[in-house]
């Protein structure tokens, strides 16, 4: 289990026992902003907010873009299949459901688990499990070439065979 740490200025993500395992770069801009607003574990990945955009990092260190924000927009919530964005104006905060894919960015997440973990019994139940539970249309093609080249070519064919592309 991991626990995850977040700055204005970067991203931690620990042991149980508070070792680092992962510190993400700090941010670009100036120490008076705040870069990283807010943030929500998704099974294995890490989704969080900068000032223009919801990334995904994943135990490896992988930081990848899903989808642009509203300059002042937070997560509030997670779905399968879509996120919750909470926005401020002078006078009020407005909430509005995205739709996004979450699957690619879990299976990144589970899939750099360690070797050990990955031959636990019960982690192909929970990698089927999740591939049953979340929308497989929102999938990049550099995504089932990365499957294949880690050697995960039955997960790849399963999500095609299984998906309305």
């Amino acid at each position: 289990s991991h626990l995850a740490i977040r700055t204005s200025r970067r991203i931690l993500i620990v042991s149980e026992d508070l070792k680092t395992i992962l510190a993400s770069t700090q941010s670009p801009l100036s120490s008076s902003v705040v870069f990283f607003s807010s943030m929500k574990w998704v099974d294995h990945a890490l989704l969080f907010t900068t000032p223009s955009q919801v990334f995904y990092l994943t135990p490896d260190g992988a930081a990848t873009p899903l989808l642009s924000l509203p300059s002042t927009a937070v997560l509030a919530g997670v779905m399968n299949d879509r996120i919750l964005v909470a926005t401020k104006d002078q006078t009020s905060v407005k909430f509005r459901w995205r739709a996004i894919g979450l699957l690619e960015p879990i299976l990144l997440g589970l899939l750099s688990l360690s070797s050990d973990e990955q031959s636990s019994p019960l982690f192909r139940s929970q990698l089927s499990r999740t591939v049953n539970r979340f929308d497989k249309v929102r999938i990049s093609e550099s995504f089932f070439k990365w499957l294949d080249e880690k050697g995960h070519p039955d997960i790849a064919y399963s999500l095609v065979s299984s998906s309305s592309m």
